[in-house]
């Protein structure tokens, strides 16, 4: 059973130098950079040379082509304008990206409690007007909950194959013109995801993908590449993980600030700051952090009761009163590195 405890600790302010251990000489590898789904990212291999870009920049065109809303000629961006009432939106999914992310972003999505909902975007936009004009009634919550959740067919996908089981399109079905799809960053997780899949498939030793709050880690030739930081401090400060062969994703009040409960539509207003999560894979840790951050730190601790057997490892920080306080996992405790405190 996951015991879901409070930890307190300090951050020191400390510089450590890593050098690999077996070898004095670096390490043989790669690096790639770019950008995906509009967020930088950078990707390094260790203990291999082989050119894998033509291989990375084709998942990330594939997952371009599928959800990226700024381009206007995205499925999702022609999805999300698609108004007819008496016809589906029908599209070619060649490559079976969009299916996929859509299949598993509802299964998490009912694994987390529904409290991951990618259709919510029809009652944020209300609450932006509030924001920008606080004479502005409350949004009619009653109305806008008629073509927002993603568990009650306000969207149904369906994939069609001919009589020789050979797929010839997709077909996305809206219960009202108004229904939009948001999985910008589950796509953009599952699609680092299937960059460290691919490279796990040619039995790489070590690879680490880092893309802002997204970490992918598999491997150890690399110390340094290890050591993940929390993200609270973003500097040299900051507290750090050791991720040997996992994926951690975390979330902070400038990601909350655009949350909404899809359980009442109200923006996220509870005490909690700060989530990190780690699990087997982006797309597990990007849903998990950002329900937790919804659910609220009781709501936290029930998910965690009601679920012993999930391999998801967390931190919390919360705000108790006028004190921040803490809470992990015993899982997430065991990866935490302590730093070293200098002998006087």
């Amino acid at each position: 059973m996951i015991v879901f405890k409070r930890l307190f600790f300090c951050i020191l302010c400390v510089s450590i130098v890593f050098a690999c251990k077996e070898k004095r000489q670096p390490l043989i590898g790669k690096e790639y950079t770019g950008v995906f789904l509009g967020k930088p990212y950078v990707i390094s291999v260790v203990g291999d040379t082989t050119n894998y870009r033509f291989q990375i920049d084709s998942i990330i065109g594939i997952a371009e082509y599928a959800f990226n809303v700024a381009d206007s000629n995205s499925v999702l961006a022609r999805f999300n304008r698609f108004k007819e009432t008496n016809q589906a939106f029908v599209f070619r999914d060649s490559a079976m990206f969009f299916g996929l992310v859509f299949d598993l972003a509802k299964d998490l999505s009912n694994k987390a409690g529904q409290f991951y909902d990618p259709t919510t975007n029809p009652i944020k936009k209300e609450w932006m007007v509030i924001q920008f004009n606080r004479s502005a009634l409350e949004p009619n919550l009653d109305s806008l909950f008629k073509f927002v959740g993603f568990h009650n067919s306000v969207v149904d996908l369906n994939e069609v194959y001919d009589e020789n089981q050979i797929y010839t399109q997709s077909i996305l079905r809206k219960s009202d013109p108004r229904v939009e799809l948001d999985l910008n960053n589950f796509a953009l997780a599952y699609g680092l995801q299937c960059i460290a899949d691919f490279f796990r498939s040619k039995g790489l030793a070590h690879y680490h993908i880092h893309c802002e709050n997204y970490t992918f880690n598999h491997g150890a030739l690399l110390d340094s590449l290890t050591q993940v930081p929390f993200g609270l401090t973003n500097d040299v400060n900051d507290q750090k993980i050791r991720l040997l062969d996992g994926a951690f994703v975390y979330k902070t009040p400038l990601q909350k600030q655009s949350m909404l409960d899809p359980t009442y539509g109200y923006p996220v207003d509870n005490e909690v700051v700060y989530v990190g999560v780690v699990s087997k894979s982006l797309a597990e840790s990007e849903v998990y952090s950002e329900s937790f951050m919804i659910m609220g730190y009781e709501q936290c601790g029930s998910w965690y009761e009601q679920n012993p057997d999930a391999n998801v490892q967390s931190f919390v920080w919360f705000k108790n009163g006028d004190t921040l306080r803490s809470a992990s996992t015993e899982g997430f405790d065991q990866m935490i590195i302590v730093p070293e405190v200098p002998n006087e």
